[in-house]
C-alpha cells in the first residue's frame, strides 16, 4: 500500500492521480557472487521492471477530480497479490482498483482485476466484480475447501470472496459476517486461537465519511488533511472462523477497543518464539 502527500494545486512527486503497476523481478545472482574470496560482500539485489511484456497492464485510479476538495482516500494507493486461485500450480495476481470518486460522481469506473497466469510467464487479465473503493487484499483459504479464497478491503463494505476452486468468486461478507463497514487497509487470513482454521484480521484506518472530511490548505491551495486532523482513529477488527464458513467478531473480547490507531499496515509472526502468531500494526502517525 502507498501513501503520500498532495501539496499545493498540484500533486506532489509520488503522488500520482493514477498509478502504473510494475512487475519487478529479481534476476539470478549466482553469476555475481564470489568464488574465491568468503570475506567478500555479496553483491546487493537488483529488479527489473517487466509488468508490460508480461501482461501486467494495470492502472490504479484514484477517482481523484481536478480542483474538487480533496478526499482523504485518494492518497493511498491500492493492493495486490500473488496465490494460486485456479489450482494450476503457478501463482496468479489479484490488483484492487479504488476508481471511483466517493461522491458518487463516476460511478463507471473500472473494478478489480485479476491477472492469470498462463504458465508461460505472461498474464492474461480477467475483470472482477468487485467494485468497492478498494485499499487491500488478502489470500486464504478460510473454509478448507482446498483453494485461495480472498478478502478485499475497501473504504466501506469489505469483500470476501469465495474461490469456486477455478478462480471465479462470489462476495459472502455479509453472509459470513466479516463486511465490515469502515476504512479497511490491510488484513491477514492466520489461525489466531490454533483450531485449524484461519481467523482474519482486519486494520482499519480513520472512522471517516463524506461528512467529516475537512476542507485543508498549503500555502493557500487546497490539499490532503493530515490524518490526525480528524482525531477518528478507527478500531481493528478480529474475526473468530467458526468452521462452518461463518465468523463472529470477538474484536471488543480480544482487547483491540484499547488499542485505536490510524491503521495501514500488518505484520505477523511469532515474535517470541512460543508457537503462537503475534500481530504487528503500523500506523499513520498515532
Amino acid at each position: 500500500m502507498m501513501h503520500c502527500q498532495r501539496r499545493g494545486a498540484g500533486r506532489a512527486a509520488g503522488c500520482p492521480t493514477s498509478m502504473l503497476v510494475a512487475l519487478l523481478l529479481l534476476p539470478p545472482l549466482a553469476a555475481c557472487a564470489p568464488d574465491d574470496n568468503s570475506d567478500a560482500e555479496p553483491a546487493a539485489p537488483w529488479f527489473v521492471d517487466e509488468a508490460a511484456e508480461r501482461g501486467l497492464e494495470f492502472t490504479h485510479r484514484s477517482g481523484y477530480v481536478p480542483g474538487a476538495l480533496p478526499l482523504l482516500p485518494e492518497i493511498v494507493g491500492g493492493g495486490a497479490a500473488l496465490a494460486d486461485v485456479d489450482g494450476d500450480g503457478d501463482l496468479d495476481a489479484y490488483l484492487v482498483q479504488a476508481g471511483w470518486r466517493l461522491d458518487g460522481s463516476n460511478a463507471d469506473a473500472p473494478g478489480d482485476t485479476l491477472f492469470v497466469n498462463r504458465g508461460d510467464g505472461r498474464f492474461e487479465p480477467r475483470p472482477q466484480a468487485e467494485r468497492g473503493y478498494g485499499m487491500g487484499v488478502a489470500a486464504g483459504d478460510y473454509d478448507g475447501d482446498g483453494d485461495v479464497d480472498l478478502y478485499v478491503t475497501n473504504v466501506g463494505a469489505n469483500a470476501l470472496l469465495r474461490n469456486d476452486g477455478a478462480g471465479h468468486f462470489d462476495d459472502v461478507a455479509g453472509v459470513a459476517g466479516v463486511d465490515d463497514p469502515g476504512w479497511g487497509t490491510a488484513a491477514a487470513f492466520l489461525d489466531l486461537d490454533a483450531d485449524g482454521d484461519l481467523d482474519l484480521f482486519l486494520v482499519n484506518y480513520i472512522d471517516w465519511s463524506l461528512a467529516i472530511e475537512k476542507d485543508c490548505h498549503s500555502r493557500g491551495s487546497p490539499t490532503y488533511c493530515a490524518p490526525t486532523t480528524y482525531a477518528a482513529p478507527a478500531m481493528d477488527r478480529l474475526f473468530r472462523n467458526d468452521g462452518d464458513g461463518t465468523f463472529t467478531d470477538v474484536s471488543v473480547s480480544a482487547g483491540l477497543a484499547q488499542g485505536r490507531g490510524n491503521g495501514l499496515g500488518l505484520g505477523a509472526a511469532d515474535f517470541n518464539d512460543d508457537g503462537l502468531v503475534d500481530l504487528f500494526v503500523a500506523n499513520d502517525k498515532t
